[in-house]
Order: structure tokens, then C-alpha cells, then sequence
């Protein structure tokens, strides 16, 4: 499975507008997706920029069986 970490301005608003659209979602500054882009089987949340490797997400969205993301 395909890891990506992403942490910009334009990919945090493109997760925010797709995947998560609807969703209440913590703040977030990063992002870990897991998966296809087109349809993720993770996504974890940072509060921070830059997190420390050790770092615990705030939220995990996993996807349920239609594909749709749903918080742990």
C-alpha cells in the first residue's frame, strides 16, 4: 500500500474539499494518505506542519466497504 505524507496549503484544501467534504474534521496541518488518491484506504490527520515521526495523528478516517471514509 502506497503511503503519502502531504502537508501544503493545496493539497490539505484538496483533501478538505474531496475526501473530507461533509465531514467535521479536527484542524489539521498534515496528512498521512494511504492508498490511491482517487480513493484512500487511510487518512491520518496532524495537528502539526511537521510532525515528529513518532507523532499521533488527532484523527484516522479508515474506509468502510463502499469506500467511503469514516473516523475512528
Amino acid at each position: 500500500m502506497k503511503n503519502e505524507f502531504l502537508n501544503s496549503l493545496e493539497d490539505i484544501g484538496w483533501l478538505c474539499s474531496t475526501h473530507l467534504k461533509g465531514k467535521n474534521s479536527p484542524v489539521f496541518n498534515s496528512f498521512i494518505l494511504s492508498g490511491n488518491e482517487d480513493c484512500p484506504d487511510k487518512v491520518e490527520l496532524f495537528k502539526k506542519q511537521d510532525p515528529h515521526y513518532k507523532s499521533k495523528p488527532i484523527a484516522v478516517y479508515v474506509s468502510n466497504k463502499d469506500g467511503d471514509l469514516i473516523l475512528q
